[in-house]
């Protein structure tokens, strides 16, 4: 194949070019280089053997060179994070992501496979169980729980704190955040536009993905790349909430794996899937991990502050991805290993995270609880 991959400068894209020549396909990268994550231009582990064109999703003579011989799509390009934006979250990743299928529509182009970049943020919090309601999915934690300290999501007909569970694609989707919402419409057009344009589309519902080539200059995503940064800087990653929420790490070469391996199948339709190892892990852990392999004279910090709209644990089901063939090939200690490696190598390392984190107080986008 001739695949396109937008964002193929960043983390995952850039994971996924390298998999597509290694196995002999033709790649064409469109990336418009954000100076918030590659301040420096165009990176190193760009291939020569790829070609690149420095452009936006959202230019519409950008998107029609881009896809000039091409015949798939992985669509990673995206602006993520706890952010002061909002209308920029729809530019990108909803009004980019309509973009390209005007161009395919307006142009005439056939394509054999669209595979593109959706989030878990979509649902909000994730499944969980209570003896009172069985299982369910609630609402966004309200500013008044997290402002007293109750971090754990509770039973809404008892009261009692409810035991968070794996969840499968069927979970409605329940995000409040800017990133949330745009990364919801955005699969909405892809699996909508697929289907009227007869394309094969696959949304993938990434876990938090982490791995070697995350931005270590964006201090409002990648919580890998925050927290070295500071750790490396004698400062002690900070931690919201308590420290027992969980998240479904995935390192990025699981992630780019299920592209290829859905860009490569059979897949006739349109549908969603889940891409997360099922293996939840504690933030507080994560971060004493790192501390413990960059730094050990730091230790992590509890703020007890709160992002309101930030979920308190996932456990993705990927069971529907697994049956195209796929696995996760990563535990979370190996993961953390290959990255803090590659970490190590990196020169010159600054945190703008303390700057950064306080402008989001300063509008609310962090809380302080009572």
């Amino acid at each position: 194949m001739h695949c396109l991959v937008t964002g193929g400068a960043g983390l995952i894209g850039s994971h996924i070019v390298d998999k597509l020549l290694k196995k002999g396909h033709d790649v064409t990268i469109l990336d418009n280089l954000d100076p918030q994550t590659h301040p420096n231009g165009k990176p190193s582990w760009i291939p020569k053997d790829a070609k690149f064109i420095h452009g936006d999703v959202n230019n519409y003579e950008d998107v029609k060179k881009a896809l000039e011989g091409i015949d798939s799509i992985s669509h990673q390009a995206a602006f993520g994070g706890f952010t002061n934006s909002i209308s920029y979250y729809f530019d990108v990743n909803t009004s980019g992501t309509a973009k390209i299928f005007e161009v395919i529509r307006e142009e005439g182009i056939e394509i054999n496979k669209f595979v593109m970049a959706s989030s878990q943020a979509i649902f909000g919090e994730g499944l969980y169980n209570s003896p009172k309601l069985g299982n369910f999915h609630p609402e966004p934690r309200s500013v008044e729980q997290l402002k007293q300290k109750k971090w754990e999501v509770l039973c809404p007909s008892s009261g009692e704190e409810a035991k968070p569970m794996p969840f499968t694609e069927q979970l409605e989707p329940f995000g409040v955040s800017p990133y949330a919402l745009s990364k919801y419409f955005e699969e909405m057009i892809g699996l909508a536009f697929g289907k009227t344009y007869r394309i094969p589309v696959a949304a993938l519902r990434y876990a938090v993905t982490y791995g070697p080539r995350q931005s270590i200059y964006n201090p409002y995503t990648g919580v890998f790349s925050i927290f070295s940064s500071m750790i490396v800087n004698n400062l002690s990653p900070l931690i919201f909430e308590d420290g027992n929420q969980t998240r479904d790490f995935i390192f990025v070469e699981d992630v780019a794996d299920a592209n290829i391996c859905l860009l490569e199948s059979d897949l006739k339709t349109q549908e969603s899937f889940n891409v997360g190892t099922g293996s939840p892990t504690k933030v507080i852990d994560l971060a004493s991990s790192l501390c413990k392999e960059l730094n050990e004279k730091v230790q992590p910090k509890i703020s007890e502050e709160f992002r309101y709209g930030d979920s308190r644990h996932f456990i993705h089901d990927s069971s529907k991805l697994k049956q195209y063939g796929w696995a996760p090939r990563f535990t979370i200690e190996t993961g953390i290993n290959k990255y803090t490696e590659w970490f190590k190598t990196q020169e010159n390392v600054q945190t703008s995270f303390p700057e950064a984190s306080e402008g989001l107080r300063k509008i609310g986008v962090i809380q302080k609880s009572d």
